[in-house]
């Protein structure tokens, strides 16, 4: 029997850089979510809330759970555990002042039109996961991460006579940047997370989260959540191996039905 072959290290970061950033309908609510600081040296920090705990962090960083208050880190394709705080890091990165998380996410391009969804009590569940040439380990991650076992959630929303996908960003823990964009009278597509090393660098890696929203009916709004990482290098045996693999062309898409319960 052939021994199973490990991730590559930078695509294993890059997975856990993506799967932090995944929509918090998307994963487990219990305990609290870590603050996440994308750091460069003489530039400071940006800094916002990921989408994962310590203790999951821990589980996707194959590390022992540290004990206290911990920072996601990220300086290039390197995620760590750091105990200083947003401010601290920013500030020894270059940064001044505080490192500010952005709590409101920008304005939908274009006006309102077509339907208009009903005020009142919202279910949102998970529908679906379908993964596509992808390792094992994105699985893995997955599911320490509480995607594929998510229960349904329940919000009561007032629309404002129009679908705003803004209105659904209170299903996010605050500071999730979502920067959506009118797509269709009826949809919005949005992007939360694209980290891209191929300029110049070979192996490298495109990582991207990615969202969109439809509204089908005045009671009915299905949304997509999709994870895309792609592997690129200029040897092409080693292209042949990565993508058998599961390393070449993983894309992970989850889909969510949310439809009105009550008013």
């Amino acid at each position: 029997m052939s021994k199973a072959r490990k991730m590559d290290p930078m695509m294993r970061n890059a997975v856990i850089a993506a799967v932090m950033m995944l929509p918090a309908a998307a994963m487990a609510q219990n305990e609290q979510k870590m603050l996440y600081a994308q750091c460069s040296a003489g530039q400071g920090c940006e800094c916002q809330l990921s989408n994962v705990t310590l203790t999951e962090a821990a589980v996707l960083l194959a590390v022992p759970r540290p004990q206290g208050e911990f920072t996601l880190v990220r300086e290039g394709n390197a995620l760590t555990l750091d105990p200083r705080s947003i401010d601290d890091l920013h500030r020894s990165y270059g940064g001044s002042g505080q490192c500010e998380i952005d709590l409101f996410p920008n304005e939908p391009d274009g006006g309102s039109g077509g339907i208009v969804p009903r005020d009142g009590l919202w279910q949102i569940a998970l529908d679906d996961v379908q993964l596509t040439q992808c390792n094992p380990m994105v699985s893995q991650m997955l599911t320490a991460s509480g995607v594929l076992n998510q229960p349904p959630q329940s919000h009561r929303i007032e629309w404002g006579g129009e679908f705003d996908p803004r209105q659904l960003d209170r299903m996010n823990e605050p500071g999730q940047r979502i920067e959506w964009r009118r797509s269709g009278p009826n949809s919005f597509t949005g992007e939360i997370f694209e980290v891209n090393t191929c300029q110049g660098a070979d192996p490298c890696t495109d990582t991207s989260v990615d969202v969109s929203a439809t509204i089908t009916s005045p009671t009915t709004i299905r949304s997509e959540t999709v994870l895309s990482l792609l592997t690129m290098m200029g040897d092409a045996g080693g292209m042949a191996e990565m993508q058998a693999l599961g390393l070449a062309s993983c894309r992970a898409r989850m889909m969510f039905d949310m439809t009105h319960q009550s008013d």
